[in-house]
């Protein structure tokens, strides 16, 4: 509780990847700096109002994205994004999303569904002809370590392994009209986003690394987000 992780953002990285499997040497080391991440961590009871007792009782920590607020649990066998709130609405996973298993290693996977329902009025979604809209948000995640070795960054040189992780995702809207929900959607969309992670269990090391967006062809797709420093509390 207390901590704050700082991280950079590269907008225009020169970075190589390096290959699937043991032995890499990630040479990170001209990652510049055009803009700067907070991301700090709370007790979960002292943020977004009564969201922790009210819906979030198994939350261990909070984080604060934008305006939101994000409760975690963490426990020995994982940790899992349980949902978020704004202090007002407060929306839980009906099955919350894993983002690391405990123990990690090189050759660990794991697969999971994420799933969220969140009902708003049709003037806040966009369809101020319909009385409310349900988005229904179904996310497949299969996680594979398939990479470790040696990381350098501007924060240091760490043992790490690297997770590719796919994120499908599907949402579907439905609205109700006139007090009664249609059965069928008014919108499907589909999104299928790929990363990389880089952990360590090095004890300056409290989030990822280094993460950055792939092409589903596995190459570099965008900026590279990695962790510039921390003030421990």
């Amino acid at each position: 509780f207390g901590d704050s992780i700082f991280n950079a953002i590269d907008n225009s990285p020169s970075i190589s990847l390096g290959t699937t499997g043991t032995g890499n040497n990630w040479n990170f080391s001209g990652l510049l700096t055009n803009s700067v991440d907070t991301v700090v961590f709370y007790h979960p009871g002292q943020v977004a109002g009564n969201a922790a007792t009210t819906t979030f009782p198994t939350a261990s920590l909070a984080s604060k994205e934008d305006t939101n607020y994000i409760f975690l649990e963490k426990n020995s066998a994982s940790l899992q994004l349980l949902g978020l709130s704004n202090g007002t609405i407060h929306v839980a996973s009906e099955n919350s999303e894993t983002i690391i298993t405990f123990p990690s290693s090189f050759g660990t996977t794991f697969l999971d569904t994420a799933k969220t329902q969140t009902v708003v009025s049709g003037a806040t979604a966009g369809y101020p002809s319909v009385d409310s809209v349900r988005v229904v948000s179904t996310t497949y995640i299969n996680s594979n370590f398939d990479a470790s070795g040696s990381l350098t960054t501007p924060f240091g040189v760490f043992s790490c392994i690297r997770q590719y992780l796919i994120r499908a995702t599907t949402d579907v809207v439905y609205a109700k009209i006139s007090g009664f929900w249609n059965p069928s959607p008014i919108v499907t969309q589909n999104n299928t986003a790929y990363s990389h992670q880089y952990w360590s269990d090095a004890a300056t090391a409290k989030f990822p690394l280094v993460s950055y967006d792939l092409t589903s062809a596995g190459a570099l797709s965008g900026s590279v987000s990695w962790t510039k420093g921390l003030t421990v509390y």
